[in-house]
C-alpha cells in the first residue's frame, strides 16, 4: 500500500530521510520553476500547450496564469495564428515544417522541398515521405507472393471480414504479416463480453426457464456470482489478480444478474426458446459446416460461434433466429451489412440456413437480434412508478435487429408487440419496424456472398489500401487502430464513405439491384 503523508511525517520525525512528498514537493517544484525564470538574461518565452499527445484538450499550469497576472502587458502569441516560416530555424524544423505542408502543397512546402532535394542527407528522407503520403494505397505488387501469404483458400472467422472492410492495411498487419500488440491484463471489453457470454450461457443451460422465471432476484445473483468466481478460478488465475480487477469483476455480477433478469422477463412473452449457447460453425467437430463462397481464385471458408441460437414452431414450420450479446451500444444498419461491415451474425444465419438440415431439420430463418449486454442508467423523476422506472430501461435494452416480415413470427417473439423487446411493433394496426421478407433475405445472401467474394479477390491482387471506412456507425475507425503509427496516419486522410440508406432503401435496392455486380468491391 501507498505511504500516506501521516506516515511519511511520522518516518521524517524518527530519522528516516525520504523523497519529497505532498506540499513539499509541490514547493520544490516551484522553487526549480522560479529559477529557471531568472536565468534569463534578456527576454523569457513561456509555452502552454493547448492539447497532449492524445489530442485532448490541456489548460493552462498554475505558473502561466502567475505570469500573466504579474505581467498584464507581455505580450500573448497563438501558435495557430503564426505564419510557418516563424517555425523555421533549423534543418530539422524546417524538414518537420515541409512535411506537415505537404498535403497542402503550398508555396512553403514548395520551397523547403527545393532547398532540401539537392541535400544528400535529406533526400532519402523526402523519397520516404513520398511514399508515405502517396494516396496510402499500399500493394503487394508480386500477386504470387499475396495469394501465398493470404492463401488461395481463405479459412478465416467471420469478424476478420469486418476487420478488412474496416481497413485492408490493418487487416494485412494483424492477419497477413501478424503484427499483434502486446496486451496488458486488464478487464478490457473483450475479456468483460467473454465472462458475460459465458456467465449467460452456463445459466440459461443449467436452469429451465420455467424455473428462472420464479427466481427471486437474490437466488438469481447467488448463482451468477457461483458460475463468475468457477470462471475466475479457471480462466482468469483466480486470485493472482490487483485489487481494482477484482472489484471491477465483483461490480460486473451486478450488471450481468441485471440482464439476465430482462431476459427472463422477456421469455414470459416469447415462444422461442434457446436451444444452442457457443454453436460451433465449422472446425473441427462442429456440427454445422463451414459457410463457403467461391471467389476467381479460390473458395472463403467462415467458422466461428454463434453466442445463442433460439428456435419455435409456428403454424406447423420450424424457425430459428441468431442472437448476440452485445456489450457496446452501436446502432444496427443493414447498409452497413451490405458494405462488408457487421456481416458476422448475418453470415451464421446464412450458415445455418444452407448446413443446418441435419441439426435442426427443415428450419426457416426468422431474424437476427443483437441482445444488449449491458446496464443503462436512466433519468428517473421523484416518486416515478417501479414498473414505468422497468419500462423505460427495457424500452433502452430493446434489442436491435431485423426479425422475418411475418405476423406469426413477430407474435412468437413478443406476444404483445409492443416494441419493449424486439424492433417491431402493431401501430395503428399495422407491424412496422425492422423487417425483412424471406424473398429480400435471399437477395441479401447472394449479396453477403459477393462481399466475401470480393474480399478474397482484393487480397489475392495484393491491394491492401490504408482506407478506412467512415459512416454513422464506424466514425473515428483510425482512433484506435493498433497500426495506425505503421500507415503515417494523419488527419483529413482517405476514406471509403459508406452510404447510410435507411432500411426501407436497402430492401428497395435489394429487390431491384443495387446497381453493382454484387461483388461488393470498395468504392473510392
Amino acid at each position: 500500500a501507498a505511504l500516506t503523508d501521516k506516515d511519511r511525517r511520522r518516518m521524517h520525525e524518527i530519522g528516516l530521510e525520504l523523497a519529497g512528498y505532498g506540499e513539499t514537493k509541490l514547493a520544490e517544484e516551484k522553487l526549480i520553476a522560479y529559477n529557471a525564470f531568472c536565468c534569463a538574461s534578456d527576454r523569457l518565452f513561456v509555452c502552454s500547450p493547448e492539447r497532449n499527445s492524445k489530442g485532448e484538450q490541456l489548460a493552462p499550469s498554475e505558473l502561466y496564469i502567475k505570469i500573466k497576472s504579474l505581467f498584464p502587458n507581455c505580450k500573448e502569441v497563438d501558435a495557430s495564428d503564426l505564419d510557418g516560416m516563424y517555425y523555421v530555424e533549423g534543418k530539422e524544423l524546417a524538414f518537420e515544417k515541409m512535411a506537415e505542408n505537404k498535403r497542402s502543397a503550398n508555396t512553403l512546402y514548395a520551397t523547403l522541398k527545393s532547398y532540401f532535394v539537392s541535400d544528400p542527407v535529406y533526400s532519402g528522407r523526402i523519397a520516404a515521405l513520398e511514399r508515405a503520403a502517396d494516396r496510402r494505397n499500399f500493394e503487394i505488387a508480386d500477386k504470387s507472393v499475396a495469394t501465398s501469404l493470404f492463401g488461395k483458400d481463405l479459412h478465416i472467422s467471420a469478424s476478420r471480414v469486418e476487420s478488412f472492410y474496416k481497413c485492408p492495411f490493418s487487416y494485412f498487419c494483424r492477419y497477413g504479416i501478424k503484427a499483434m500488440p502486446r496486451k496488458v491484463a486488464e478487464l478490457d471489453p473483450m475479456q468483460r463480453g467473454n465472462v458475460i457470454h459465458h456467465t449467460l450461457e452456463k445459466l440459461l443451460t443449467d436452469h429451465s426457464r420455467e424455473q428462472l422465471c420464479v427466481m427471486e432476484k437474490s437466488e438469481l445473483l447467488k448463482i451468477i456470482t457461483e458460475i463468475m468466481d468457477e470462471y475466475l478460478a479457471a480462466k482468469l488465475d483466480g486470485g493472482q489478480r490487483s485489487e481494482r480487477f477484482l472489484y471491477l469483476y465483483r461490480k460486473l455480477a451486478l450488471n450481468v444478474c441485471d440482464v439476465a433478469q430482462r431476459l427472463i422477463e422477456e421469455f414470459a412473452f416469447s415462444n422461442f426458446t434457446p436451444v444452442e449457447f457457443e454453436l460451433q460453425i465449422g472446425g473441427d467437430g462442429a456440427e454445422i459446416p463451414p459457410y463457403r463462397v467461391c471467389a476467381a481464385d479460390g473458395e472463403v471458408s467462415i467458422y466461428g460461434a454463434i453466442d445463442r441460437v433460439d428456435t419455435a414452431e409456428i403454424e406447423g414450420k420450424k424457425y430459428f433466429r441468431v442472437v448476440d450479446y452485445k456489450s457496446s451500444g452501436k446502432e444496427f444498419r443493414l447498409s452497413d451489412v451490405t458494405q462488408g461491415l457487421n456481416m458476422q451474425m448475418f453470415i451464421y444465419l446464412f450458415a445455418i440456413w444452407n448446413n443446418g438440415k441435419k441439426k435442426f431439420g427443415e428450419a426457416l430463418p426468422a431474424g437476427v437480434l443483437y441482445y444488449p449486454a449491458n446496464s443503462p442508467l436512466i433519468s428517473a423523476e421523484r416518486g416515478e412508478s417501479p414498473d414505468d422506472i422497468r419500462e423505460r430501461k427495457q424500452k433502452k435494452c430493446r434489442m436491435q435487429g431485423i426479425v422475418l416480415e411475418n405476423g406469426a413470427v413477430v407474435a412468437a417473439m413478443d406476444s404483445s408487440v409492443s416494441g419493449l423487446y424486439i424492433p417491431v411493433e402493431v401501430k395503428k394496426g399495422e407491424l412496422k419496424g425492422s423487417m425483412i421478407s424471406l424473398a429480400a433475405l435471399e437477395k441479401l445472401k447472394e449479396k453477403a456472398d459477393g462481399v466475401l467474394a470480393a474480399m478474397a479477390d482484393t487480397l489475392h491482387e495484393g491491394k491492401i489500401e490504408a482506407l478506412p471506412a467512415e459512416g454513422k456507425s464506424y466514425k473515428h475507425v483510425c482512433e484506435y487502430c493498433d497500426y495506425k503509427a505503421v500507415c503515417s496516419y494523419e488527419e483529413n486522410i482517405p476514406v471509403r464513405p459508406l452510404f447510410d440508406d435507411d432500411l426501407a432503401d436497402v430492401l428497395k435496392n435489394l429487390e431491384e439491384g443495387d446497381g453493382d455486380d454484387g461483388s461488393g468491391k470498395m468504392d473510392r
